[in-house]
């Protein structure tokens, strides 16, 4: 008789820590939309949803000054593109160009010599036109465009339930791990709470 008891009250407990873990989980999301309980003043809403835009403004804040800025975006961008490929294409553009407005009546061999001219202009003062055209952008790029605005601005977009979806698939077995847990912990105290009682 004394075991049913105590095996009935460790079931309850177990029941009602997993039931409170899972409704845990669940209340991160939802409900998505603020709802107001009738006869009060208190609303519920899931937490992610509810401090969505605080959460957004974090995420930003630490990727722009913890994980990345503009300068080092565009440090890559212009590292992967070679500064002899990007002064290639200023050769061609710049041939394209003095082709169209050198006069033809000019000599072919005039005309070669402005473009070899221009060639080794662009050889000579490439370098450091392209280190002075990055640091223009970098600095304009700093005062005009704000990453962890434009990440916050993201992420707000970002429809919550797609945002659930993405949590749930990453870390289910994570979030059973915690519901299992709670029932565990429940189980736990539902026996010493009947060897408690029993033993008064």
């Amino acid at each position: 008789m004394k075991l049913l008891y105590l095996l009935g009250l460790a079931i309850i407990g177990a029941f009602i820590g997993w039931g409170t873990n899972r409704l845990a989980v669940k209340l991160l999301f939802r409900p998505l939309k603020s709802y107001q309980i009738p006869l009060t003043n208190i609303e519920i809403q899931g937490l992610i949803p509810k401090r969505k835009k605080e959460i957004a403004k974090i995420i930003g804040r630490t990727i722009e000054n913890d994980f990345i800025s503009i300068e080092e975006i565009i440090d890559e961008v212009l590292e992967k593109q070679q500064s002899g490929s990007i002064m290639d294409i200023i050769k061609v553009k710049l041939r394209t160009i003095t082709a169209k407005k050198i006069p033809t009546f000019l000599p072919k061999g005039m005309r070669e010599k402005i473009h070899t001219y221009i060639d080794d202009l662009v050889e000579e003062e490439g370098e450091n036109m392209i280190l002075e055209l990055i640091d223009n952008m970098s600095r304009n790029a700093n005062q005009n465009l704000q990453l962890a605005t434009l990440i916050e601005e993201k992420i707000n977009r970002f429809p919550i339930y797609k945002l659930e979806t993405i949590v749930q698939e990453v870390a289910n077995k994570e979030l059973k791990h915690i519901e299992l847990l709670g029932g565990v912990l429940g189980f736990i105290i539902g026996l010493l709470q009947g060897l408690l009682v029993l033993s008064i």
